[in-house]
C-alpha cells in the first residue's frame, strides 16, 4: 500500500473511497496486482 498527499479539499471519506475502490479492483484481476486510483 502507497499513499500520496491529496489535493487541497479532498476529504477523508473520498480517499478512502479511492483506495477501497483499488484493493477490490486489484482481487478481481487476480494475484500480484499493482492498481492505482486515478487522481481526484
Amino acid at each position: 500500500m502507497a499513499a500520496t498527499v491529496p489535493a487541497p479539499g479532498t476529504s477523508p471519506t473520498d480517499i478512502l473511497a479511492a483506495a477501497d475502490g483499488a484493493l477490490y479492483k486489484a482481487k478481481e484481476r487476480g494475484r500480484n496486482r499493482v492498481e492505482t486510483a486515478p487522481p481526484g
